[in-house]
């Protein structure tokens, strides 16, 4: 064992461990073997008293005007999307504009790089962290959607955390996380959903380029119980007669903002549209008012159906069903990211910098989170790993 090994186990050895308990999840982080630790996933139909959650403002956008150098530009407003609200329900000219994109798909390379989280947001997060914890939409709304799994497929996910500055918690998928689609099908799904039911293919801003094929994110804040976030998320598009030039303008448009998806099984069910956890948590947190989801046949590359709700009547909807609860999801997200804090803290400040936390839900099929600290190299600056993966989604 060397030296900066044996110090670490040193360290571990010495730190004291306490049960923890969450007044609407309990758990116990237990020191089952250096340095593993455990979040139980319990059963999350039993009455769950809501968590106090306080989505607030966008502080910052941007837009990928520069994809060759893989960089946004901040406070751009220039690949924002603008909806036709006439045409979103009319599914003839979206199966109609289905068609056309068809023809792109063709004749056109669309580059969809992966935006990086560090790389891209660290001045604007640096502005606004406050020690707050930092990640992304697509990690939040996995973690949040455990609970609802406990009784069906179980499907893993690893997701990391880092300390920097002695301060800040960032939150990363693995690099090693399976993609559920292959790449072309993730493409034309992104152009299907930046595409179909835009009112303005070249932008207000621009009287030449397309924003078809970019995309527009933004970095939004949010309070979950005793936890202060950031993260950063892409938005669809917007309803609005009117061209958006600032953030407090964006702000105020916020009933406006839509969220798009795209279901792939071609048809819809009862059970699909109330069992919709995912689609339902990635549009909260885009701060959309609108949820747009669009049955797209991959055999025969149409558009059947067209599903759209408004997400102020979601909860009185999902209230009676016994499929999942919103609730269930914001308690579950509110105690993991506390068994982060937890599983952060038992470490020394001092040594902090030197660890990575690795997250994984069901271990061996197992109702349970996993956190196993795993010594990092000192010579590894944190920023490389940080910068090695994605945000949005």
């Amino acid at each position: 064992m060397s030296h900066s090994a044996a110090l670490f186990d040193n360290i571990l050895n010495k730190t004291q461990f306490n049960k923890c308990s969450h007044m609407f999840f309990n758990y116990n982080i237990t020191k089952i073997m250096s340095p593993l630790f455990w979040l139980e996933i319990i059963d999350w139909k039993k009455e769950i008293n809501p968590v106090y959650v306080s989505i607030e403002n966008i502080y910052s956008c941007f837009s990928s005007s520069d994809l060759k150098k893989r960089q946004l530009t901040r406070d751009s407003f220039e690949s924002l999307k603008y909806f036709d609200n006439e045409a979103i329900l009319d599914i003839d000219k979206v199966k109609r504009k289905c068609n056309q994109l068809e023809e792109k798909l063709r004749t056109r390379f669309v580059k969809y790089d992966q935006f990086k989280l560090f790389n891209n947001f660290k001045r604007s997060i640096f502005e606004y962290s406050n020690g707050a914890l930092i990640a992304s939409r697509s990690v939040l709304s996995r973690i949040m959607n455990t609970p609802f799994e406990i009784n069906q497929d179980r499907r893993k996910w690893t997701i990391k955390a880092e300390i920097f500055r002695n301060k800040q918690i960032y939150l990363y998928y693995d690099k090693n996380e399976e993609q559920n689609m292959s790449e072309e099908m993730f493409k034309q799904y992104e152009l299907l959903k930046r595409y179909l039911f835009v009112k303005h293919p070249v932008s207000y801003h621009r009287k030449v380029n397309s924003v078809f094929d970019e995309m527009f994110g933004a970095g939004i804040n949010i309070r979950l119980g005793s936890h202060y976030m950031l993260y950063t998320t892409e938005i669809s598009g917007i309803i609005s007669e009117r061209k958006i030039n600032t953030i407090n303008e964006l702000n105020s448009a916020t009933d406006d903002i839509i969220y798009c998806d795209i279901f792939e099984d071609g048809e819809f069910s009862e059970d699909i549209i109330n069992y919709n956890p995912i689609w339902w948590s990635k549009a909260v947190l885009s701060k959309a008012k609108q949820c747009i989801i669009a049955s797209y046949d991959k055999d025969n590359n149409c558009i059947k159906d067209i599903y759209k709700f408004n997400m102020d009547k979601f909860d009185d909807k999902t209230q009676y069903e016994n499929l999942w609860s919103p609730n269930a999801a914001w308690n579950f997200l509110n105690t993991f990211l506390q068994f982060v804090n937890d599983s952060v803290n038992s470490i020394p400040n001092e040594y902090r910098n030197k660890c990575v936390w690795k997250f994984q839900s069901f271990p061996n099929n197992q109702p349970f989170v996993s956190c196993e600290i795993v010594y990092r190299d000192i010579e590894n600056d944190i920023i490389s790993t940080i910068v090695d993966e994605t945000t949005f989604s």
